[in-house]
């Protein structure tokens, strides 16, 4: 007899128990105001590998910031970019076509 289990639940308890984690040691790293940040909760990481996705008129913001407006400006010294954003999934800005279940169900047989 085959069972199906909804993992979404799970997902998302695993993946807000590493955004706290995460979150807890950049604040154990202490303040530096030449440290930048741009920490969304978007659940797909693809605006990082993509550089034309940085440039899109779409691009996942923060403070309504791109991440290519934000890395440039921190980088060149012109503000120390340093946002996080509120727990998945409240970033409306973000490209989550993975964690669709229509397109990926997250259902799985044992």
């Amino acid at each position: 007899m085959l069972e199906k289990i909804h993992l979404t639940e799970s997902i998302s308890l695993h993946s807000s128990g590493y955004r706290l984690g995460f979150l807890r040691a950049l604040n154990a790293l202490g303040p530096s105001s030449s440290r930048g940040y741009f920490i969304n909760s978007c659940y797909a990481h693809c605006q990082t590998e993509v550089q034309e996705t940085w440039y899109r008129a779409d691009s996942p913001k923060l403070a309504n910031k791109t991440i290519a407006k934000a890395l440039g400006d921190w980088f060149y010294d012109k503000n120390p970019f340093q946002k996080i954003d509120c727990p998945y999934p409240c970033d409306k800005t973000c490209h989550n076509r993975v964690s669709d279940p229509n397109v990926h169900p997250f259902d799985i047989d044992i």
